[in-house]
């Protein structure tokens, strides 16, 4: 009996498994034909999940099946999906979703899909403190992202976990999304954006959990392109992202949004690619990049007047999020002509969200030529860069807390805040000068100080060394400017430079012969410039030759233009030659009286004063001369 019973039970079985394969048979020759609609299982389905939707109803407009033979899967697609809330609200309204069917769990009676494809929808993927979620609706429907979630969750946590809470996505190893408008909506760090042409792919295997994503950006007027692919493995809790970004433009993510307000700095496009160390919970861990910027500029906080306009930059970076820490192993930025290579360190503060609040950087860079129009008046090469200060990012200035720049040999060291201002920057700084060839030295005084002396020194030192100088600045935001524009005159102790130089070549009136071998001391300070000479030559003509002691260049009112100068000297030599100087254009005082300089002997001294306006251009009705000699064995032919 025991025997007669096993032996029905198995020929049951035995029957109920031939005629399945005869069913399935059957199924899959009607579907060899071309696609079946079935609106049974559309009712199925609706039934399935209702018991998920929490009052909420699922409407399926028709069900397709189809015979996908080179995958040997029984693919589904469903069209007009509406979704519907407890409270009778429309939660979600999908156009199309395609599935492929789990063939074992057909076999046992049940639908169960191992793929989920959704197309042309409108998403919304949402971190908040409790982790990431995602919101659907059709492309043109607003998101309740609380219902909608009820929709998806259950699929991105049969993926994530592999947990089968939901019987009907128990085989599910795939879901995708294509040709979506993505919104990101981070309301951690407080940053909106949307993302047209995603396309997101969340695959599951043995190993864990895979995911690319592809999608376009938008912010303000721009695009970018975003490609993310990531690896999560089984029971980790940090996931490995390669990614690869173009065309983001710090700037326009600004304008997009206050969440990047002092990204603003930068109006350059930034390509990078790299991989990223992200938690399950979305937040960045580390990251190792390659970053590239092209043509734009970028503006130094502090320093809006001189914008630096970028051809192009690379950097290799390695991030610790947690630490804010960035370690620079290399960074390369041409402007103009010109290239700096730097190495260094910097440390980040995060305000509000992911907007920078401040950057300390530790920077140094080897010989380097570089060029800021505003800044410096020409190219300026430096032998060694050395900086180490914070970039304030909502105050605008910059902290230097030192820099070393070594220029021809020589050290310049400087510490100091730069401060922005409307028309020229709050300046409070020190530094101190070595040796350096005056020439180099002139190229590295800032347009911006004392521009004045500078447009004096540039016009009439040349050669030979600075030696030893000390500079010291307190001025407020814009009074450089008042100072340049409106000849306001800076405050007394609001800018001193105290410099000496050796072996410089100076002039002193146009035409006339230069000072060589100046040893001189100079003084910038009180709204004034002097200069004294210890020692000089004057060459009047060759063999022709006098030294220059006690001389002394002044300008009273360094705020005003066209003020007198006052220039005097002490000349020792042949009477001949000091007559010829004084004798030489534009002076011609000995002509004046029909004396011919090189008929007289004898060896005298003449301590000259010269007063001048100030001017590009001088006659010499406007130059007044005053003198007094002193001769020694003078011979007059015919006297």
């Amino acid at each position: 009996m025991i025997r007669r019973t096993g032996k029905i039970a198995l020929e049951v079985v035995g029957v109920a498994v031939a005629a399945t394969a005869v069913l399935l048979a059957v199924l899959a020759w009607r579907l060899s034909s071309g696609p079946v609609s079935l609106p049974i299982l559309s009712q199925i389905m609706e039934d399935a999940v209702a018991g998920d939707l929490d009052g909420g109803r699922l409407e399926i407009g028709d069900t397709i099946l189809r015979w996908d033979a080179a995958r040997r899967q029984i693919g589904m697609r469903v069209v007009n999906v509406v979704v519907t809330g407890a409270d009778g609200n429309r939660v979600t309204a999908l156009p199309e979703i395609a599935f492929r069917l789990s063939v074992p769990a057909l076999l046992r009676g049940q639908i169960a899909p191992t793929s989920v494809e959704l197309y042309g929808i409108k998403t919304t993927l949402l971190r908040r403190a409790t982790g990431l979620s995602f919101g659907l609706a059709a492309a043109d429907a607003p998101i309740d992202d609380t219902q909608s979630a009820l929709v998806i969750g259950p699929m991105i946590d049969a993926l994530i976990d592999g947990s089968a809470d939901v019987p009907i996505l128990a085989y599910l190893r795939r879901f995708a999304i294509y040709d979506a408008t993505l919104s990101v909506v981070d309301e951690v760090n407080g940053v909106t954006f949307e993302a047209p042409n995603a396309n997101l792919t969340l695959l599951r295997g043995d190993g864990g959990l895979a995911a690319p994503l592809s999608a376009d950006m938008t912010p303000a007027d721009t695009t970018g392109h975003i490609e993310l692919e990531g690896a999560l493995p089984q029971g980790a809790d940090m996931a490995s992202v390669k990614m690869q970004v173009s065309n983001i433009v710090p700037a326009a993510l600004a304008r997009m949004s206050p969440a990047f307000h002092n990204y603003g700095i930068g109006d350059a496009p930034l390509s990078a690619t790299g991989n990223l160390d992200i938690k399950r919970d979305g937040a960045l861990v580390g990251a190792r990049l390659e970053v590239e910027a092209g043509k734009g500029r970028f503006v130094i906080p502090g320093l809006a007047q001189a914008p630096v306009d970028l051809v192009k930059a690379r950097a290799a970076l390695t991030l610790d999020a947690v630490a804010r820490h960035v370690a620079i192993s290399d960074l390369t930025l041409q402007a103009g002509p010109h290239s700096i290579d730097m190495t260094g360190t910097a440390d980040y503060v995060l305000g509000e969200g992911v907007d920078l609040t401040s950057v300390t950087l530790d920077l140094k860079a080897g010989k380097t030529t570089t060029e800021i129009p505003g800044f410096f008046e020409g190219p300026v090469t430096f032998d060694d860069i050395h900086v180490i200060g914070t970039l304030d990012l909502v105050n605008r200035n910059i902290d230097i807390k030192e820099a070393v720049l070594v220029v021809a040999g020589g050290k310049i060291t400087a510490s100091g805040i730069v401060g922005e201002g409307a028309r020229s920057p709050a300046l409070k700084a020190r530094a101190t000068i070595g040796t350096i060839p005056i020439n180099e030295a002139r190229a590295v005084w800032p347009v911006l100080l004392s521009h004045k002396s500078r447009e004096w020194v540039v016009k009439n030192l040349k050669d030979g060394d600075l030696v030893g100088a000390e500079f010291s600045i307190d001025v407020p935001a814009d009074m450089l400017a008042d100072n340049e524009e409106k000849h306001i005159p800076i405050p007394d102790g609001g800018l001193v430079f105290d410099f000496n130089v050796r072996g410089a070549t100076a002039q002193y009136l146009h035409g006339m012969p230069p000072l060589t071998n100046v040893v001189a001391r100079g003084l910038v300070g009180n709204n004034r410039f002097d200069a004294w000479v210890s020692s000089a030559q004057v060459t009047v003509a060759p063999d022709q030759v006098l030294q220059v002691t006690k001389g002394h260049f002044t300008d009273p009112k360094l705020s005003q233009k066209g003020v007198d100068g006052e220039i005097e000297f002490t000349a020792t030599g042949k009477t001949a030659h000091i007559l010829a100087l004084i004798d030489h254009e534009p002076l011609n005082l000995l002509h004046k009286f029909g004396m011919d300089p090189q008929t007289i002997g004898g060896e005298g001294t003449v301590n000259a004063s010269l007063r001048l306006p100030l001017l590009k251009d001088v006659t010499m009705d406007q130059i007044n001369f005053f003198g007094t000699a002193h001769a020694e064995n003078v011979s007059i032919p015919d006297i």
